[in-house]
């Protein structure tokens, strides 16, 4: 049985960058958008991971845009309070490491983290449904919130999570 499991490990540590993209994944859902300490930390690790990584050929067309984005957001930022670090410069700047680990991951790498996703992204849905029922059973029932507390937010989880389960058929 120790062996069965050290093979396991064994197996789930050839796919690191899928497990640390995952994790990444896990944390920033459950931190929500506005945690740049946390945001930050996530993207100092990433860039760590990446920074030991080979050459990775990306999609230019992606990229740039993504990064034009990142800059034209801090601008934004820095004209309307005066620093970088207040609205949604600072906790999405880390979408450039995203998608430059993401590049690194293979085919099968690619799926079984769409997979994994997946399951979170339902498991959360789940709960939200289950808190909903609950406040409904009390005679309290709002609007749908989940683990993000704000509607609007989990409403857009749940429509992106739908659209990544359509697209593992």
């Amino acid at each position: 049985m120790a062996e069965r499991l050290g093979e396991r490990g064994n197996t789930w540590m050839e796919h690191t960058n899928v497990l640390l993209l995952f994790l990444a994944f896990f944390i920033l859902t459950l931190c929500q958008t506005g945690t740049v300490l946390i945001v930050g930390l996530v993207g100092i690790i990433l860039c760590g991971i990446g920074m030991i990584q080979p050459a990775v050929k990306v999609d230019l067309w992606i990229l740039i845009p993504l990064i034009l984005y990142n800059v034209m957001s801090a601008c934004s930022s820095y004209a309307a309070y005066g620093n970088m670090v207040k609205g949604f410069a600072s906790t999405q700047s880390i979408f450039p490491v995203l998608y430059l680990l993401l590049a690194y991951l293979s085919r099968e790498e690619r799926v079984l983290l769409k997979r994994l996703c997946t399951v979170w992204m339902s498991a959360i849905a789940a709960m939200g449904i289950l808190e909903f029922v609950g406040n409904a059973l009390q005679g309290d029932a709002g609007r749908l919130g989940g683990v993000f507390g704000n509607p609007n937010a989990f409403g857009t989880f749940l429509i992106v999570g739908w659209f990544a389960v359509v697209s593992c058929k």
